[in-house]
């Protein structure tokens, strides 16, 4: 299994900035070469839905016994795919930009997952998950999954089937996702609330972290979220844009 993966990252337990920050993570090249300082990003990130799919699967499994009834499963979910940003502020301020450490390419693969709530998924509203791109072979045909983050979002029953009519008759035109104090997003020390770049860092072993001999800082990797909101707008344009009031 291909990741077109290069150098090593590395915990830097040590900071010229103490009063900033206590730690960072750096990539180090094959060459030695050692990069910025990242460290956890907790402020508020955005992104813009530019399509919404319902879908259903539905199955049914036997218990091995030939006599008796089959186990129904039937699962739900809303899906949404998204592009960093927020259509709602024409500025650059939320365009940011995502990478996965030990690589240098750009992540254009985001993803929502929206679920009715069971169980399992009481006790929280949201996590998230993330792969780098890897190809397979199968079937002697290589199969490129590509860099990929999907946010995952519970409701109860009631919010998921009034989301679902909405989708259904076409009555949103914007969906904006705002996610905040994401375990795993990392990116440089900024005085501001906004940042242009992200390094995100995986729960694979493609992301193992060198870790100093005797330092206890155990990084965050992607998984806990610790906010995520869904804005939902519907436009109903009364008067032409450019075009004078009627008297």
């Amino acid at each position: 299994m291909d990741m077109e993966l290069h150098g090593k990252i590395f915990l830097n337990p040590k900071s010229e900035y103490n009063s900033l920050y206590k730690w960072s993570l750096q990539e180090v090249d094959d060459n030695g070469a050692v990069g910025d300082h990242y460290i956890p990003w907790g402020f508020s990130l955005y992104f813009t839905a530019i399509e919404l799919n319902i879908g259903e699967r539905i199955g049914a499994q036997d218990d091995g016994d030939p006599d008796g009834a089959m186990t129904m499963n039937v699962e739900r979910r809303i899906t949404a795919t998204l592009v960093p940003g927020d259509v709602r502020d024409t500025s650059d301020r939320h365009k940011t930009v995502y990478s996965m450490f030990r690589t240098s390419r750009i992540i254009s693969n985001f993803q929502l997952s929206i679920e009715p709530l069971n169980k399992v998924d009481q006790r929280r509203n949201g996590k998230v998950w993330g792969t780098v791109s890897y190809s397979i072979e199968i079937d002697f045909e290589d199969l490129v999954t590509p860099d990929t983050v999907v946010f995952y979002l519970y409701v109860d029953m009631d919010t998921f089937e009034r989301l679902e009519r909405k989708i259904s008759a076409l009555q949103i035109d914007e969906a904006v996702v705002r996610v905040g104090r994401v375990d795993g997003f990392y990116a440089e020390w900024s005085p501001e609330i906004s940042t242009s770049f992200v390094k995100v860092l995986t729960q694979g072993t493609e992301h193992e972290v060198e870790i100093p001999e005797g330092c206890d800082v155990n990084p965050p990797r992607l998984g806990t979220l610790g906010e995520i909101e869904l804005y939902l707008r519907r436009a109903n344009n009364l008067v032409e844009r450019g075009r004078p009031p009627v008297e």
